[in-house]
């Protein structure tokens, strides 16, 4: 459902899709511009145990940060989002990431326990 989901029944179609900034934005501003506290978080809130913090960081590294190693690289995409939520560019870019990171999570055998 991150990526959207449409049924069609009787020629009506209905979409379904997770707002992933939205669901986010339910934590505080410190959280989601911090990119650790919030794969902390989202492991928090999807999966019934903890990870790692091998296991959070490549989460991080691979998704949030696109493979970079700064945390600055998401903190930067956030704050610019936030101060232009309007550009396209800014919200494609975190958008995206954040997509990678929830489905990432919930392909884990441990989003499975649940």
């Amino acid at each position: 459902i991150f990526n959207g989901y449409t049924r069609t029944y009787n020629g009506l179609a209905t979409r379904i899709e997770v707002d992933v900034i939205a669901w986010v934005q339910q934590f505080p501003n410190a959280t989601c511009a911090n990119p650790d506290l919030l794969v902390d978080q989202c492991v928090k809130y999807l999966l019934p145990i903890d990870l790692s913090t091998t296991v959070k960081n490549t989460l991080k590294s691979q998704n949030l940060l696109s493979n970079q190693t700064d945390n600055n690289y998401w903190t930067s995409a956030w704050n610019n989002y936030l101060a232009t939520p309007t550009n396209t560019t800014y919200t494609n870019t975190v958008k995206t990431r954040l997509k990678s990171l929830l489905l990432t999570i919930t392909q884990l055998a441990e989003y499975q326990l649940m």
